[in-house]
């Protein structure tokens, strides 16, 4: 699959919207399709492993997929990731560049590059990578601005 990139202003200083992405240990009561995450301590180099469980609808039935990503941090602006191990995915390489457009207001872009088995049918694929990425945004953006008036 060839990476898929999505850009979002969210209403939020980038300090702010950073917190939210790199809280990983919350995205199961935002993102709907996430179930849980296990957050791994950060290693020398400040690199840390996150295993996520997501749950995907594939048709008449929801299939459970867990994934561990190795995510590396640059405050406030970036965070990258690369695929450690994962049940369906040969590949999972992406991240966040967040751009601060006004004190208060924060571009997003995320970049996802995401490798299926060849057993993996092209509709689940399409699901996991291109057709959950505009929830997702909208979801983080809703989180990140429902933080903020609170």
């Amino acid at each position: 699959m060839s990476a898929v990139k999505q850009t979002i202003e969210i209403d939020v200083p980038i300090e702010d919207f950073y917190k939210v992405v790199t809280d990983y240990a919350r995205y199961s009561e935002f993102l709907s399709a996430m179930r849980e995450t296990k957050v791994g301590e950060p290693n020398a180099l400040g690199e840390r492993e996150v295993t996520y469980t997501i749950e995907v609808d594939v048709g008449i039935t929801k299939k459970r997929v867990s994934y561990t990503l190795r995510q590396r941090e640059k405050a406030p602006t970036h965070v990258e990731w690369n695929l450690v191990r994962g049940e369906i995915m040969k590949s999972n390489d992406g991240g966040w560049a967040l751009e601060a457009i006004g004190p208060n207001r924060t571009k997003a872009t995320y970049t996802l590059d995401v490798g299926f088995g060849l057993l993996v049918p092209k509709a689940i694929a399409n699901l996991l990578s291109e057709k959950t990425l505009p929830r997702t945004l909208q979801e983080f953006k809703t989180r990140a601005e429902a933080l903020a008036k609170a």
